[in-house]
């Protein structure tokens, strides 16, 4: 017997961005799974830089409707802030 798994569409828009580099986005279908995706994006990185944003939002909401938690004032590598 087949099986078919029906993914339903995605609730939530979870994205890393930084200044200099595209942003990295995923989608997760609730808050556990956004959450999961949040520190999947983060832990990719190396070091967190002052000005990186992570956003979550419902993935039907526009643009102006979003969270966003910024990091501000973090060292940069090699002691420069």
């Amino acid at each position: 017997m087949v099986a078919r798994t029906r993914m339903g569409p995605a609730a939530l828009v979870v994205t890393f961005s930084r200044d200099s580099e595209e942003p990295d986005t995923a989608f997760a279908r609730d808050g556990v799974h956004a959450w999961q995706q949040a520190i999947h994006l983060i832990s990719k990185r190396e070091w967190l830089l002052s000005g990186d944003i992570l956003q979550v939002r419902r993935a039907e909401a526009d643009e102006t409707e979003q969270n966003a938690a910024v990091v501000r004032g973090l060292p940069r590598p090699g002691g420069n802030q």
